[in-house]
């Protein structure tokens, strides 16, 4: 299960092309060292897997992803030019239908077709072992030993790995950083202080199409 999770949801290698999608495109990006070209990284340091790649510059699509801390900035996920309209859709498609939202973002992340198998089942499947795992600690804390409620907080970082895992998915998408950051990018995912300013900055990066699998089902209906 591991060996497949990981293959369908993680990006290897960062993407020097535009993708499948209407408006991708290659990064738009100017790298400040002389030495390095888009899609090459050093692998020499292991200081590369800290880095937490906090400012995304006029990476993505948009050339919109910024920095984390530019959280007042909402195009295009609210609309181009921002409008109330579409910041209320946006907004329900991410707390009412968060779970399709996540899958259609994964797929885009990949460069893919969202699918209910590859992309829906995954995270269908993830946050499924997650409540039965919960539920089983649960009743082990409550009928057999106290000592196994740390657990239940230990299986609380499932959910941040799948973010982990889709924040490092769309940076290699746009050449943002090393493939190696990955602690990097779990402290920007679970943070609480960086977490809502991580998902925005995504946002930020991809077009709107990225993440809306309502329109996604409209045209294209529903794939398997």
């Amino acid at each position: 299960f591991v060996f497949t999770f990981y293959r369908v949801v993680v990006m290897d290698e960062p993407q020097k092309q535009g993708g499948m999608y209407e408006h991708d495109a290659p990064p738009a990006y100017e790298f400040t060292d002389a030495n390095k070209t888009p899609g090459s990284y050093s692998s020499g340091s292991g200081r590369e897997c800290f880095e937490l790649n906090a400012d995304w510059g006029v990476a993505g699509v948009t050339g919109k992803a910024g920095a984390c801390w530019d959280c007042f900035k909402l195009e295009p996920c609210c609309g181009e030019p921002c409008n109330v309209a579409d910041g209320c859709y946006c907004c329900c498609c991410y707390t009412c239908c968060g779970i399709c939202m996540q899958t259609k973002l994964l797929a885009y992340s990949l460069d893919e077709e969202c699918h209910i198998i590859n992309h829906c089942g995954v995270v269908c499947l993830f946050m499924c072992l997650l409540v039965v795992a919960v539920a089983i600690c649960t009743v082990l804390t409550a009928f057999v030993s106290p000592y196994f409620y740390p657990a239940i907080a230990v299986l609380g970082i499932l959910p941040i790995i799948f973010y982990m895992i889709l924040r490092r998915n769309i940076r290699m998408k746009y050449n943002v950083g090393s493939p190696n950051s990955w602690i990097g990018d779990l402290f920007m995912v679970c943070c609480c202080c960086t977490s809502l300013c991580s998902m925005c900055q995504e946002l930020r990066a991809v077009p709107i199409e990225g993440w809306d699998w309502f329109r996604d089902v409209k045209e294209n209906g529903i794939r398997l």
